[in-house]
């Protein structure tokens, strides 16, 4: 009978344990999968703010690389700059060297020192490594540049001046002289003209002096027989010398310096003067 009841009530005990036992089990089975939400959820968001961070160092490197390239383009063109002016400085003092001009020696001077500027410019850009620096420098040397080209300008227009001026010069002059042979010349009559130069063809044998013992020039040098050597001759507004021989009296052989030159005066006439000194 004790047997029974101590049965019975190990039952009981087994059943409400078992009973009991049941939520609590359920109740760790959903704390575990909720761990496992925030786990993934976790994992999740830190995958999310990796790919974030990735693409944001992808944006500021190429953001990076983007302006490395436009500060390369600002250091070429400062540098561009720079050498255009050192040209335009060289053609200035080339102009200041072919002239005695004071304008033109001051635009030269003026154009080396844009020049200058614009290569310190140049330096300093192909140093810099802010934007804002960069783009500084190269206006300085886009505006040296600017003002070393319109020095050279100024210089070339001041030595086309000066030499447009001495033409000028030079022209009245020779128009006062011819004008002054012509009072005194005397006609000598229509001859025929002719041409030659020191070549084998012209001469039998190539850069000979002439009969009278010289060098002929182009632009100076006739042949004409009859007259004395150093006779001056008018021919179409040119003064001419006497120096060689090989035609007749009435015969004017004129003198160039290539024989192609020659051919292409072929042969004429003209009013011959005899300029009297």
């Amino acid at each position: 009978m004790l047997n029974k009841k101590i049965t019975s009530i190990l039952l009981a005990t087994s059943l409400f344990a078992a009973m009991s036992a049941t939520p609590v089990f359920a109740s760790n089975l959903d704390t575990a999968a909720g761990m496992n939400a925030v786990r993934y959820e976790t994992k999740d968001a830190s995958e999310s703010v990796g790919n974030d961070q990735n693409i944001l160092f992808d944006t500021l490197v190429e953001r990076q690389e983007a302006a490395e390239v436009e500060l390369e383009k600002v250091r070429t063109a400062a540098d561009t700059a720079a050498v255009a002016a050192e040209e335009a400085a060289d053609a200035a003092r080339n102009y200041a060297e072919e002239t005695e001009g004071q304008e033109i020696e001051e635009a030269a001077e003026a154009a080396a020192l844009h020049a200058d500027n614009a290569r310190e410019a140049s330096d300093l850009a192909s140093t810099a490594d802010d934007s804002r620096t960069l783009e500084m420098t190269k206006e300085i040397a886009e505006a040296a540049q600017a003002e070393a080209l319109e020095s050279c300008d100024d210089a070339k227009e001041a030595a086309e001046a000066e030499a447009a001026a001495k033409a000028k010069e030079a022209a009245e002059a020779e128009a006062a002289a011819r004008e002054k042979a012509l009072a005194s010349a005397e006609y000598l009559g229509t001859f025929t003209l002719t041409a030659y130069c020191n070549c084998a063809a012209c001469n039998g044998s190539a850069g000979n002096p002439t009969a009278s013992g010289v060098m002929p020039t182009s632009g100076h040098t006739v042949a004409m027989g009859g007259v004395d050597f150093g006779t001056k001759l008018l021919i179409n507004g040119t003064v001419y010398t006497v120096e060689d021989r090989g035609t007749p009296y009435g015969h004017v052989d004129i003198f160039f310096d290539t024989h192609e030159e020659a051919l292409d005066f072929g042969m004429g006439s003209a009013d011959v003067y005899l300029i009297k000194e």
